[in-house]
């Protein structure tokens, strides 16, 4: 359930607007939130942090690029 969530709303943050093609900020954004929990949980030394950290960063790396790409 949360994978189709992060995947609609990547797709609705990361409109084309204008002459510009899709905008990055979405997905440095997602990429980073990711990063800050995966970090947390190296701190905590909790898996399941560390582990929803890397989903969070495989999807705004290769996920929602390639859903948005495939949806135009």
């Amino acid at each position: 359930m949360p994978f189709t969530a992060f995947v609609a709303a990547g797709v609705v943050l990361a409109q084309e607007t204008g002459d510009f093609s899709t905008s990055p900020w979405p997905f440095i954004a997602l990429f980073g939130a990711g990063f800050g929990i995966g970090v947390l949980g190296h701190l905590y030394g909790s898996k399941v942090l560390v582990g929803f950290g890397i989903l969070i960063v495989f999807i705004a790396t290769l996920v929602l690029p390639l859903a948005i790409n495939l949806s135009n």
